[in-house]
């Protein structure tokens, strides 16, 4: 481990004399509280080498690389660095290494009670116990966001907020956290956003920033080295507390653990995490999406017509889904297995009629929870409490050798209220063809569903199309479950005005020879 000695020398003129320094700035871990702007705790140079800056009118942080280096676990400061209160701090890249906190100890406080920003235009690499306290509403932007264990062989705990404020603190973490890119979340790392205000050890309070990712957030796990595990990302909710988190990203991929816990006291705030994907290309995630103690996730899927997200999701120690999901527009691929029903709130305020599936646009379908590998495989099922269809395409996944079929289960009600009265089923199956059947794609315990359907059926309301084929099909139900049987193709419009044209010109022929 490398460790930062700044030699206590007068400037020289050379030094004096460097104005506006951008490159690599390092903080000595051995100093105690500083306020960035002032500098007087950075230096300039190679580690070994290191000319110490003491006039801010010398640093153009704007385009400097900020070195956060050394383990301070020794020391017994506080260690705190301390950015501008308001507008925005500006650097190029910012790097958090090597920087482990005493127990106990504040590391970074960020703004001293203002509404600043923080603004790392390139990359802000973090690979340390890195704890924020007290943040004071300050926000943070960055072009891309890269936290990772760095070799440790404990857990790395990463916190945009604070394990805990005094009573008597002012309840603010974050505002919001910004990145214009990728995130990226490595090897055995616990990512925090929640700061928690506790009276007399219980929680009084919780805050958790809204998040905003323009790319994709990577949860990469790692098998080898002191830094193997899988990350984690917690959100954590007071039920007293009305305040819920807002999570937006590009896109979501590799394998981790999503959880969310909510501290209940009784009350029925219902704070949530809402994810919303706006994806414009293909992201698969493997693990874990987990709800616990009245705390609930909706899933909103607004992706870009080709943005396909795909969730296989793993149940956590048994703990389960709980939410909502709602597709808009592009194409959401989930399971949920292994006991994760997904249960619903018809009283729920968030959502009209309070269903746990809603289909408004785009593609929902099912896939297996593990990747096939080759051979027989399961296909997947996704089971909800509540199913309202009002728009989009249900997409069927059929294995046509064993007859599989992905399903979606429907323990409460289904309503239909498509705006044009039409239900789009798109089937991906290879080698189907007239005569073929997709047996039981839409499965319900609810028997009062049966009518609702058979109406829809009569009304010739339902659409089907097989690797974006029409075809003509024959749908029934048997058993509280719908099933299609393929009849034949249905011609393309630029078909049938050809075949029209043909009859056309032969029929004027004929007349003619008459």
């Amino acid at each position: 481990m490398r460790t930062l000695i700044t030699p206590i020398i007068a400037l020289s003129a050379a030094a004096s004399a460097m104005a506006q320094y951008a490159g690599d700035l390092y903080w000595t871990p051995s100093e105690n509280s500083q306020n960035i702007t002032n500098a007087v705790k950075y230096s300039t140079g190679e580690p070994g080498n290191l000319t110490p800056v003491t006039d801010p009118s010398q640093v153009d942080f704007a385009n400097s690389n900020l070195i956060f280096d050394g383990n301070i676990a020794s020391n017994g400061s506080n260690n705190a660095i301390n950015f501008p209160e308001s507008g925005i701090f500006e650097v190029a890249n910012m790097t958090v290494q090597n920087y482990y906190p005493n127990p106990g100890k504040d590391v970074l406080f960020v703004g001293q009670g203002g509404s600043g920003t923080l603004y790392v235009r390139e990359t802000l690499s973090i690979s340390s116990d890195w704890r924020g306290i007290d943040m004071q509403d300050t926000s943070l932007r960055a072009g891309t966001l890269n936290i990772s264990n760095g070799g440790w062989t404990d857990k790395v705990i990463v916190r945009f907020g604070s394990a805990s404020i005094d009573p008597g603190g002012t309840l603010n973490g974050f505002n919001k956290v910004t990145v214009d890119n990728d995130m990226t979340i490595s090897g055995n790392t616990e990512f925090q956003t929640s700061t928690i205000q506790t009276v007399g050890g219980q929680p009084a309070g919780i805050s958790n920033p809204n998040i905003e990712i323009g790319g994709v957030l990577n949860m990469q796990k790692t098998t080898s080295g002191d830094g193997a595990g899988t990350p984690f990302w917690g959100a954590y909710f007071w039920s007293g507390d009305v305040r819920h988190q807002y999570v937006n990203m590009g896109g979501l991929a590799g394998t981790g653990n999503i959880y969310t816990m909510t501290y209940y006291t009784g009350d029925s705030h219902d704070p949530r995490l809402f994810m919303t994907f706006t994806n414009r290309g293909v992201s698969e995630f493997a693990g874990s999406i987990t709800s616990e103690n009245h705390s609930k996730i909706d899933i909103t899927m607004n992706g870009a017509a080709d943005g396909v997200q795909i969730l296989r999701i793993s149940d956590y120690e048994s703990r389960g889904l709980n939410g909502n999901i709602v597709v808009n527009s592009g194409t959401l691929k989930m399971n949920a297995e292994l006991g994760m029903k997904v249960i619903g709130n018809p009283g729920d305020s968030h959502y009209q009629n309070g269903r746990t599936l809603t289909l408004n646009g785009g593609f929902f379908g099912a896939v297996a929870q593990i990747a096939p590998t080759g051979g027989e495989g399961d296909i997947g099922i996704v089971k909800v409490s509540d199913f309202a269809w009002n728009g989009g395409s249900l997409l069927v996944n059929f294995d046509y050798d064993t007859g599989n079929v992905s399903q979606l289960m429907v323990s409460g009600e289904i309503l239909l209220g498509a705006a044009d009265n039409t239900y789009r089923v798109y089937v991906d199956g290879d080698s189907l063809g007239e005569g073929d059947s997709i047996y039981d794609f839409l499965m319900w315990d609810d028997s009062a569903n049966d009518a609702t359907l058979q109406a829809a059926i009569d009304a010739g309301s339902f659409k089907v199309f097989v690797n974006g084929v029409e075809w003509e099909a024959n749908f029934s139900i048997s058993g509280s479950a719908l099933s299609a049987e393929l009849v034949h193709v249905v011609p393309e419009p630029a078909a049938v005005a050809a075949i029209l044209g043909a009859l056309a010109l032969g029929l004027a022929m004929y007349r003619r020879r008459k």
